[in-house]
């Protein structure tokens, strides 16, 4: 089109433009934020700072309290025990009978704390490989999710990891107390923080399940997955409690029934944890 204005032509030219590509530009720019916002997070010299400072803290304080030697064991993993692991936590109807420990023969690690083999050497040892792993995976995961409803800031890193590791110990301290109550003592507190832990290979399915399909699948998948971890810890907690109820032949049998109760309400307390560290009901 031609405009006159004082003498002088302007010449407009108007281009077409497909209505596809218009809708799809705002999408595609909403990834590209995001996944910039969490990359500038992570690269800030402040969270980097946060990060250092963090590792310094819980590295001397730790160091107090457990021994390396005795840390080592729950990293002593392969590539095979953590497919194996994996298929454990997803699929524990897979493995039938007793879910027992392998005693250690070698005497790779040596002492009363190390009767048993090692992660590499035994599917159901607890390691702390697999749960680290995941819990970054689970932070970076929901963080994206929360990102692509628009609603991601610097804080919901450290929002998102503050709150499930509250809820890991909340969990492990329910746990200790209810052992020691029931006169369960051959827990440790590494083992309950390994075994909670597993959680978040299941939440990371279910994230990518909101993000990618949408909410049916996310609640299909929050079904499946929690029904599952409730299975693998009613696995994992009664092989406690096997130990103890054999050690003590002659208690009532209402002892074993309380030590039962709470194996189950364990087992079922799984689902509302999975549903409270979800993602939000904006991202699916």
């Amino acid at each position: 089109s031609t405009q006159r204005y004082m003498g002088t032509v302007e010449t407009v030219v108007l281009l077409p433009c497909h209505p596809r590509s218009m809708e799809a530009f705002p999408q595609q720019q909403l990834y590209d934020n995001v996944v910039n916002q969490v990359t500038n997070t992570f690269n800030s010299p402040f969270t980097q700072m946060g990060i250092n400072k963090t590792k310094e803290v819980v590295q001397t304080n730790l160091a107090r309290i457990i021994s390396v030697e005795k840390m080592k064991v729950y990293f002593d993993v392969n590539n095979s025990y953590v497919v194996n692991k994996i298929k454990a936590v997803l699929f524990p109807f897979l493995y039938s009978g007793p879910w027992r420990r392998e005693v250690n023969h070698q005497g790779e690690y040596g002492g009363a704390e190390s009767k048993f083999a090692s992660p590499r050497g035994d599917v159901h040892a607890p390691d702390l490989y697999l749960p680290a792993m995941a819990f970054v995976t689970y932070v970076i995961a929901l963080s994206f999710a929360v990102g692509v409803g628009n609603r991601f800031t610097p804080e919901t890193i450290s929002g998102t990891a503050s709150k499930a590791t509250a809820t890991i110990l909340l969990e492990v301290f329910t746990i200790r107390t209810g052992f020691y109550l029931l006169d369960v003592r051959n827990a440790s507190f590494l083992d309950l923080v390994s075994y909670c832990g597993y959680k978040f290979v299941g939440l990371v399915v279910t994230i990518l399940a909101a993000v990618m399909f949408g909410g049916l699948a996310y609640y299909i998948a929050l079904l499946y997955t929690g029904v599952m971890m409730g299975w693998f810890s009613l696995k994992t907690l009664q092989r406690f409690l096997a130990h103890t109820m054999a050690a003590q032949m002659g208690v009532a049998n209402s002892s074993e029934s309380r030590r039962l109760y709470f194996m189950y309400a364990i087992a079922a307390l799984q689902m509302p944890i999975f549903f409270f560290l979800g993602p939000p009901s904006d991202t699916y």
